[in-house]
């Protein structure tokens, strides 16, 4: 493989300091983290990464980047240092560097919910037949972009880039940074309205991946999504697709998933061009975004039977939706994050359950702002409906909109995941099916560590 060197590295920013010009670049942020011959870079955030370059040097980094300006009393580390005018554009400069080398398509994928499990399928269909490189679990923001770049080989010949937003611009920037040849959005819905402000913020802000492709790239569209439909009405070339038949006037290819049908454990199974896609993770939303990763692998010329195979062995990231059973349970571990939309999502999923007493166990969303009470009040709605049988909700936020007298759910109350996970056998009971979903702040794995812990 022909990754970017340190002379490579040296030379992009006019540095005098003394490298191994042949040695593969491979970037270090955590000096607690670091292993001897990487780069440590020096990020100013929270803690200002300058305070740890002294030591990374000592603990054997190849160099380090550090801002104009930035000195250390022992001149044997000094000549490894790589100055720059500000670390954190210089990450993005190094990687738009590389870029320019890299002859391979780029897939620049965003939305507010399943953009990690979507792209997880679509390296996993594209890997079917081509050499392709992906984002590294979700680093999809300004620092997880450009590292997804530098960390591409030249010899693959596609890149599927994850790309996360917290304000308008945020796609924008890291659009100009991948470049990417086409653009799918999962979804357009209801996350980190807290810093966005509404969900038209929200809309704008993910459609900057379909402006970034309108002219000359392709557009990957969820029909069933009308937002979705809308933000990319201006794009010359679509590719839409869907379980059910494209919308009226729907100008583009389209693939349609037909026959689609789940199991006793709501794991999707459906057909695209005559082969059968069989998912091991339960609910509509795998299937639709493993229904995306068929249309943008076989739009490259990926065969419908490659694609269906690799898709029904593929395995997403942790805590997206995994189920896991042990000898007693059934467990959704969907706990890596939740927002409105994919808290709905696998409460329905959920509910759609063949298997024992269903039990939710759900932590607060975070980042809503001013929809942090009505979003929260809204499951109570949902879980009513869904026929679960016990629900314990951890956090303030569920906490404070807990309605009382009766219900038709046994409901408990937790502040934290590490008081729920020590009340573990009070909620839940041998046969039961588990849901475990909440942001990442809650930290609910630690119920799911706890679930497998007592329930081998």
């Amino acid at each position: 493989m022909t990754l970017p060197t340190l002379g490579w590295l040296v030379e992009i920013f006019r540095s005098r300091a003394i490298v191994t010009p042949d040695s593969a670049l491979r970037i270090c942020f955590d000096s607690r983290k670091l292993n001897a011959g990487e780069v440590f870079w020096a990020i100013e955030g929270r803690r200002d990464g300058h305070s740890f370059v002294e030591t990374a040097l000592q603990q054997g980094a190849a160099a380090a980047v550090v801002r104009a300006g930035f000195h250390l009393k022992n001149p044997e580390l000094s000549t490894k240092l790589i100055h720059v005018e500000n670390t954190s554009r210089a990450l993005g400069e190094a990687a738009r560097s590389w870029r320019e080398k890299l002859s391979c398509n780029v897939v620049g994928l965003t939305g507010s919910v399943g953009k990690t499990t979507t792209k997880d399928f679509v390296i996993a269909a594209l890997s079917s037949k081509f050499r392709a490189s992906a984002t590294n679990a979700n680093f999809n923001n300004e620092i997880g972009v450009p590292l997804t770049v530098l960390e591409t080989p030249l010899e693959s010949l596609h890149l599927v880039c994850e790309m996360g937003a917290a304000k308008r611009g945020d796609i924008k920037h890291l659009c100009e940074i991948a470049k990417p040849d086409c653009g799918l959005v999962t979804a357009i819905g209801e996350a980190h309205l807290e810093s966005f402000g509404s969900i038209e913020m929200v809309r704008v802000t993910k459609k900057e991946l379909y402006d970034y492709v309108a002219e000359t790239g392709r557009a990957f569209v969820p029909t069933s999504d009308a937002n979705c439909v809308a933000a990319s009405m201006h794009c010359r070339s679509k590719f839409g697709y869907g379980f059910e038949s494209a919308p009226v006037g729907w100008k583009g290819e389209f693939l349609q998933g037909v026959n689609l049908r789940f199991d006793e454990f709501v794991r999707p199974s459906f057909e695209i061009r005559g082969e059968n896609v069989s998912l091991a993770i339960p609910g509509q939303a795998a299937a639709q975004a493993a229904l995306a990763a068929a249309a943008i692998s076989l739009s490259f010329g990926v065969h419908a039977k490659d694609a269906a195979r690799a898709l029904s062995t593929a395995v997403p990231s942790p805590g997206r939706a995994i189920l896991k059973r042990t000898s007693s349970l059934v467990i959704i571990d969907d706990s890596y994050n939740a927002n409105p939309s994919s808290m709905k999502s696998a409460i329905e999923t959920l509910s759609k359950f063949r298997t024992g007493r269903k039990v939710a166990i759900l932590g607060d969303m975070l980042e809503l702002g001013e929809a942090t009470e009505r979003s929260h009040k809204d499951m109570f709605d949902l879980l009513t409906r869904s026929g679960i049988s016990d629900v314990s909700l951890v956090g303030e936020n569920f906490a404070a909109v807990a309605p009382k007298g009766t219900l038709s759910f046994k409901l408990h109350l937790y502040p934290d995941s590490q008081s729920a996970a020590q009340s573990i056998l009070e909620i839940v009971k041998p046969g039961d099916t588990v849901l475990v979903k909440g942001s990442r702040g809650i930290a609910l794995e630690q119920v799911v560590r706890r679930l497998e812990e007592v329930y081998q």
